[in-house]
């Protein structure tokens, strides 16, 4: 409740720029309690606001909300409601009505356009100076235009038209009563078919009528009998119904209107013609002699409540500028308002089933076909013409299949609004469809026609519903092998080929050794052509889309790239995490020329449309992170186990008894950093990819729709980056260090062994290394300290068991938590003597 008041607020003050006090201020004076968005806002706010801080523009104020409240606006009354309150209250309004320093232009069209079912009204419009071609289609769409005699010949009207008459100077009142009778029949069948009479005249513009009330404009002979005239007054409202509906007609119906405007206004003239034919037999009649004052009275009786009803109609059309969905919305409300008027009713029903007609013919085209032919842009369905199916394998966030077709709510009809999505989801399986070259043939193309009773066509919509989403989905696991697609990515991009990896990291991890820019791309495609063919790789149908790439940044850069480009539809981040959170210095912010060949390499994949919007660009970098991430790993264990190797070929011939003691050290170091990275590989490929996959997989085979595989697969890729911790900073910088530490230790260790191998360097082994031997030790248990503190600490706050076994894992003896308990100078715990790895 009170965010609703401190929106109110907000909008308020934005508009009339004021910044001397803050939102808050002003709810707090208001008072946030009182204010409800479902306040009533009786007559007595609207003539307080409008008589006593309105002045000479209250009437304007009471006429442009009486206009407002017939286009639906829903945000009307909360903001009525608050300016009574303002208005009542002398420290506000000397606040609101100081004139601000910072004008930002923003317009009270912005406050209403999100709120309210229509456009802004016609005289709030001319007052902001916005024109119908500001709001027009024609901005946008390019329509036919009329020729210049329709605006130049007045006589094609069929509403009044101003003729320059010359004064007369005959009075009615001069005449006998039977006379008076038979010239006021005869002005009063002129002023029924929109002609002035010669004793009844408009003092107003012609065409200006707007509403029933205005039978005021109408100027009667004042020497005519009075009771002829009380009954001439009675008959005028339908001449006034006339001529509004008439100006809507003839006015209100181009093609900038919109084919539901046009279909209305097509009913309006089929209605007017048997009113038309109803004028003609009356005037036969009197023709005859037959049809006095009181006899038309009579007559014109049942016409008469039609015409009104029409009237209202395009009156409350004309001046909300309704059209497309809000105008069918609007006729939607009136038929079920009009409940136990059987004949008002009628009416209403008859004109949306004419108005919606042109509305129902592209829905039928969107739910049939996927198809939309909407030139007017009328349809509740947007389409974004810009967007490719094309961009979807070759932008990370390209947002094709949430933002080539969306749902407007402006033109949404308000019958329709709980069947817009699935509207919006039908034509877009049919339409993946028809651009895959499979056109779709729905069994049962029932036509549609609006009923007040929606179930006369939700059962169709559904039904369509259906047969997309099943055929689309038959396309996506049948014919393009979905399943095995997905497959055949795990098998690559998450190592589950584990002899085609081994074979492939064998052959060319000394060319990825090399520097970027040293690297033969040919010759890697080369490599990686012969592992895919001997290796269990070579039955995979799909082993050719496999391709190798060089990238030009490395993982935790390219982390990076992604958090800052990552926005949802309105612009706002939703990355990973937070680019501020994280931030990573020394060798592995390494991009350009100083990259190596194994910080750079990674897989790339080739998808056809349309498995590409499933394994889009965005999920596709998603597998390629997790592959770097598993392959720095295990080129790390690699480097480690060769060190392994090279220390078994030289321990036999040292014979210094420190060397010794210190190797002993360096062994064991090298043996918890192997303990490490193979058990962090285990947790990574065992306890996240594995049972997530499985459970991806078990939910593909019972999706209905294609938008439960996009979002079981996206879910997929999200826990696996979740799970294997990189979207976690602290943890991703943690292992970061980790791996830089046993990479250094690796390459320092191979120095040693090098040099140990010489006679002199066996010599001086004790002096050189003792020490950066326990630098490293230091370093690598602090950094598994830190870890280990991370992971308990995220699987208690997360729920994420596997980390919580992967933290045991490697602690499994407490040897880190003796280590940090020792240089806390913390008293070990009393519990049961742990066994020694």
């Amino acid at each position: 409740m009170e965010f609703r008041a401190h929106h109110i607020v907000s909008e308020l003050l934005d508009t009339l720029s004021n910044g001397t006090l803050p939102p808050e201020e002003f709810v707090d004076i208001l008072g946030a309690k009182e204010y409800s968005s479902s306040t009533p806002v009786n007559v007595v706010t609207q003539r307080s606001v409008a008589s006593r801080h309105a002045g000479r523009n209250g009437p304007q104020f009471l006429k442009l909300y009486d206009e407002l409240k017939t286009t639906r606006c829903r945000e009307l009354d909360p903001f009525v409601y608050v300016l009574g309150k303002i208005v009542e209250h002398p420290v506000l309004i000397n606040l609101v009505t100081k004139p601000s320093q910072n004008s930002n232009g923003r317009s009270a069209k912005q406050i209403f356009k999100s709120s309210r079912g229509g456009s802004t009204a016609q005289d709030m419009l001319r007052s902001l100076n916005i024109t119908d071609s500001d709001i027009s289609p024609e901005n946008s769409v390019k329509l036919p235009t009329l020729p210049d005699w329709c605006s130049s010949r007045p006589f094609l009207t069929q509403d009044y038209v101003s003729i320059d008459r010359r004064p007369t100077t005959e009075r009615v009142g001069t005449l006998s009563r039977e006379m008076q009778e038979m010239a006021l029949v005869e002005d009063l069948l002129n002023l029924l078919v929109g002609v002035e009479g010669k004793f009844i005249s408009i003092t107003g513009q012609k065409g200006s009528l707007s509403t029933i009330s205005e039978i005021s404009q109408f100027h009667i002979d004042a020497s005519l009998d009075p009771s002829l005239r009380d009954l001439a007054f009675r008959v005028l409202p339908v001449c006034v119904a006339y001529s509004i509906i008439s100006g809507f007609t003839d006015n209100r119906s181009s093609f900038a209107s919109g084919s539901v405007r046009q279909a209305l206004a097509a009913a309006m003239r089929g209605l007017l013609k048997e009113y038309l034919i109803v004028v003609a037999q009356v005037e036969t009649e009197y023709l005859k002699g037959n049809m006095l004052l009181q006899r038309l009275h009579l007559v014109i009786q049942p016409c008469m409540k039609t015409m009104v009803v029409l009237s209202e109609v395009a009156s409350d059309a004309d001046r909300g500028n309704l059209r497309g969905g809000a105008l069918l919305s609007y006729l939607h409300d009136r038929a079920m308002q009009a409940i136990g008027d059987v004949h008002s009713q009628e009416l209403a029903l008859h004109l949306a089933q004419k108005a919606s007609a042109p509305y129902f013919a592209i829905l039928e085209q969107w739910i049939y076909k996927g198809k939309i032919e909407d030139p007017f842009k009328e349809f509740l369905v947007e389409e974004e013409a810009g967007l490719h199916k094309d961009r979807v394998k070759q932008h990370y966030n390209d947002l094709y299949w949430e933002r080539r077709y969306t749902i407007c709510s402006e033109r949404t009809p308000s019958f329709l609004s709980k069947l817009a999505d699935k509207i919006l989801h039908t034509g877009k399986y049919l339409n993946v469809m028809q651009e895959s070259g499979k056109p779709p043939a729905c069994p049962d193309e029932t036509h549609l026609e609006y009923q007040l009773r929606e179930r006369a066509y939700v059962d169709t919509i559904e039904g369509a519903f259906d047969y997309a989403s099943k055929s689309l989905l038959t396309l996506l696991t049948t014919d393009c092998q979905l399943m095995e697609r997905l497959q055949s990515l795990k098998n690559y991009f998450c190592m589950s080929c584990g002899d085609f990896f081994s074979h492939f990291l064998e052959t060319a991890e000394g060319e990825l050794s090399k520097m970027v820019r040293e690297i033969v791309p040919s010759r890697l495609d080369a490599l990686l052509e012969m592992a895919l063919r001997v290796s269990s790789a070579s039955k995979d149908p799909f082993k050719d889309d496999l391709r190798c790439q060089l990238v030009p940044h490395n993982l935790i850069t390219e982390l990076f790239r992604i958090m800052n480009v990552t926005h949802d539809h309105r612009g706002h981040e939703r990355g990973f995490v937070n680019p501020g959170d994280m931030s990573l210095e020394g060798p592995d912010s390494m991009t350009g020329s100083t990259l190596s060949g194994m910080d750079a390499f990674t897989f790339e994949y080739d998808v056809s449309w349309p498995l590409s919007l499933v394994i889009s660009r965005k999920a596709l970098k998603r597998y390629q992170l997790l592959f770097r991430h598993l392959l720095c790993c295990r080129h790390v264990e690699r480097i480690l186990c060769r060190t392994w190797l090279d220390d078994c070929r030289h321990k036999d011939t040292q014979s210094n008894k420190l060397a010794a003691s210190w190797q002993l050290t360096a062994f064991a170091l090298r043996q918890r950093m192997l303990t490490f990275l193979q058990s962090f590989q285990y947790y990574m490929m065992f306890e996240v990819i594995e049972p997530n996959w499985h459970i991806m997989a078990a939910k593909l085979r019972n999706a209905s729709t294609i938008d439960d595989v996009l979002n079981t697969h996206n879910n997929f890729l999200d826990n696996c980056l979740k799970e294997c911790m990189l979207t976690n900073p602290s943890s991703l910088k943690t292992i970061s260090k980790l791996l830089t530490v046993c990479t250094v230790f690796a390459e320092s260790m191979k120095r040693i062994d090098t040099v140990s191998s010489t006679p002199r360097g066996s010599q001086n082994i004790d002096a050189d290394h003792s020490t950066p031997v326990k630098t490293f030790d230091e370093k690598f248990s602090g950094y598994m300290d830190d870890l280990l503190q991370s992971l308990a600490g995220f699987s208690s706050s997360a729920s994420e068991e596997q980390m919580g076994n992967m933290a045991s894992r490697l602690d499994f003896n407490n040897y880190y938590s003796k280590k940090r308990r020792t240089k806390l100078d913390i008293p070990p715990q009393t519990q049961q003597p742990d066994a020694s790895p």
